[in-house]
């Protein structure tokens, strides 16, 4: 990362995410390979959702999102 080496901290690069992509139970683990592939730090992330996705009444939902808080 060039900008890092000359002092330069990377912008917080927020994105939105759907109760949908939650349902399958990888995306916090997919997101993390992603990010470890590519050397982004998980500071460098903001992740968004939607109202929907916090009132579903899945556990694999609540269990994706308990995983993207603690990295």
């Amino acid at each position: 990362m060039r900008g890092k080496q000359q002092g330069l901290e990377p912008p917080v690069i927020s994105f939105n995410v759907s109760p949908k992509a939650f349902r399958d139970g990888t995306f916090a683990s997919r997101l993390r390979e992603t990010t470890a592939r590519y050397g982004i730090s998980p500071g460098q992330l903001q992740v968004e959702f939607t109202e929907g996705t916090l009132t579903e009444r899945s556990d694999i939902v609540h269990q994706e999102i308990r995983e993207l808080h603690e990295n």
